[in-house]
């Protein structure tokens, strides 16, 4: 688990001492489950929540029967990098998406840990930054998963290439 925690941190390039979680989880909920409200809807405007970044990005994975979130940082690595909430959706033990809201517009920016892989897109809104680290056969997970928030909430940005 610590190698592939280690290639994920390489993946998202997060800063060497952001990585590694606090022990809360919980199980994700499939779209079908998930709670009313808590699924995008297409042209809404506004940063998507992590629910519904979940729910679009389970559609787009297909077949995932172990779901998991957990957030990825610690406390402290938030609360320095002026991080609210890191949660990262698991499938099938596999780290899958990466969704990170700051404390404000200008968190991503000001960041001293992020630097995105260039090789991978991601999504930016404000204070909502997401990207996809998931890759298996027949899954485009990381290139797709960033347009395809942006087509279901009608807002923010997708840079890479």
């Amino acid at each position: 688990m610590r190698v592939a925690l280690g290639l994920l941190c390489s993946a998202a390039l997060v800063a060497a001492g952001g990585c590694g979680g606090d022990d809360e989880s919980e199980p994700a909920k499939s779209p079908s489950s998930a709670p009313a409200g808590t699924t995008a809807s297409a042209g809404t405007g506004g940063a998507p929540s992590a629910a519904e970044v979940r729910s679009i990005a389970l559609k787009e994975i297909g077949n995932c029967p172990k779901q998991r979130v957990r957030e990825f940082l610690s406390a402290a690595t938030r609360k320095q990098r002026g991080i609210v909430e890191s949660p990262m959706l698991y499938c099938d033990g596999l780290p899958a998406v990466w969704y990170v809201r700051y404390e404000n517009a200008d968190g991503f920016r000001k960041d001293p840990g992020r630097e995105p892989n260039p090789q991978i897109p991601y999504f930016i809104d404000g204070s909502v930054f997401v990207t996809a680290v998931l890759t298996a056969p027949g899954n485009d997970l990381p290139k797709t998963l960033p347009t395809k928030i942006k087509q279901d909430c009608g807002c923010g940005e997708v840079h890479g290439p």
